[in-house]
């Protein structure tokens, strides 16, 4: 594409700007050029391994593909070097979710509820966790809690229902 050759072109005269690399990685993935990204991705944040949004994006591309660990520790980047930032700290707790590590799950969605009390991505990704980790009546709460403001979210409900079911 003509984005990808002009990033090319950048690259060629200012090789250690990392922004270059790093929007050259996001023009490929647009593509389909996954491997070239993730190596355009590696190159941004070696350069400059505080650019949080290029360690988010080179997380989503690692996670599509199935690299769980790699993903995380993309995520675990993004959201050391930009804490504060919503979109980062919940990646990394849904893929800790995903993945079986509740314990670590449970303390990122607790960080986030922190800031945001009543964040419902993180409250349903809490009592996602609790439910995963046996924790029923605790879980129901929480999608109670999740339901009332979103009463026709389908997912929420079956979550619920596993819960409900899973308690007797």
């Amino acid at each position: 594409s003509e984005a990808v050759l002009l990033y090319d072109i950048g690259i060629g005269i200012d090789a250690k700007n990392p922004l270059l690399w790093a929007n050259r990685g996001r023009a490929l993935v647009v593509l389909g050029r996954y491997n070239e990204a993730l190596q355009s991705y590696n190159q941004a944040l070696a350069l400059d391994p505080s650019l949080a949004a290029t360690a988010k994006d080179k997380g989503d591309l690692l996670k599509n593909f199935g690299y769980y660990d790699d993903a995380l520790a993309a995520y675990t980047l993004a959201f050391n070097t930009s804490p504060d930032n919503l979109e980062f700290a919940l990646a990394k707790a849904d893929l800790e979710k995903e993945t079986g590590r509740y314990p670590e799950a449970f303390a990122s969605y607790e960080r986030i509820l922190a800031g945001i009390q009543d964040n419902k991505p993180a409250l349903s990704g809490k009592a996602d966790v609790l439910a995963g980790l046996g924790r029923y009546g605790e879980a129901i709460s929480i999608y109670d809690r999740v339901i009332a403001s979103s009463p026709d979210d389908a997912e929420l409900l079956a979550h619920r229902a596993y819960a409900l079911n899973a308690l007797g």
